[in-house]
């Protein structure tokens, strides 16, 4: 519980560091990308110029992408729930990731009488997709991805952090490499990657912004790995009462 709080103090601080920065960085790059712009139609078509205005304005718009993440995870707005088809959300998102890769399997076993999880779309889906593309980039030479939806009723003390009640328990399990012992604690740390800085996979924000979404979902996110034996991130969210989840195309009987 100690290790819990300190987490959250010291996210605290960053969101608070990396929301101002964000924020003023992005000012800036609004002048140099507009300027660039203007810049480009100065310019005849066939001046080699074109090409390095060209490189540094797309260089800039990625720049403008990071200061977003940024602000996404630095942002203190609550979600904006609403009553979803987990199973629906978790199968679109992780298919986005994985559409037209033949190296790559994903299987899916989802209890039929999953309960209903209020939660924001747009996050959880977020959610999903970087542990997916997480998974992905950790199996370079191909493998398989396994997500497992059941229902969790937790008692007090069970999973620190949470509350005692019923929660939808999500598991993702690669086959990659694994995530080194002395790593495992700084996994959801922002700009903690194990990847190359000079990849646009190893900027070290998504696990960051995705222990975020869970915690402002009262929910929780741990991870479990063995080097060379892959990786499985487990989240819990909480359940709407004894419902069953909405399924695709069900509706509602009104009296």
């Amino acid at each position: 519980m100690e290790n819990e709080l300190l987490k959250t103090k010291k996210q605290e601080s960053i969101n608070v560091l990396a929301g101002g920065i964000a924020h003023d960085f992005n000012n800036i790059l609004f002048a140099v990308i507009g300027n660039l712009s203007l810049a480009e139609r100065l310019i005849e078509e066939s001046s080699p110029i074109g090409e390095y205005l060209r490189a540094a304005r797309k260089a800039s718009l990625r720049a403008k992408e990071l200061t977003l993440k940024l602000l996404n995870f630095a942002s203190d707005a609550e979600p904006v729930k609403a009553t979803e088809s987990l199973p629906a959300l978790v199968r679109e998102a992780a298919g986005l990731v994985l559409a037209g890769s033949n190296k790559i399997q994903c299987s899916f076993e989802i209890s039929e009488d999953l309960w209903v999880v209020s939660m924001d779309k747009e996050q959880i889906s977020q959610v999903i997709v970087s542990l997916v593309q997480n998974a992905e980039q950790s199996m370079s030479a191909g493998g398989s991805i396994s997500i497992r939806m059941v229902n969790k009723e937790l008692v007090e003390d069970q999973v620190v952090g949470l509350y005692p009640g019923k929660y939808v328990k999500i598991s993702l399990t690669d086959e990659g490499q694994g995530i080194a012992v002395q790593h495992l604690d700084k996994i959801f740390d922002p700009y903690f990657s194990t990847k190359e800085r000079s990849s646009n996979k190893g900027a070290g924000l998504a696990l960051a912004i995705v222990h975020s979404i869970i915690n402002k979902h009262e929910g929780k996110i741990t991870v479990e790995s063995t080097p060379g034996g892959g990786t499985t991130f487990i989240l819990y969210l909480p359940a709407q009462s004894s419902d069953r989840a909405i399924m695709p195309g069900a509706s509602a009987i009104l009296a």
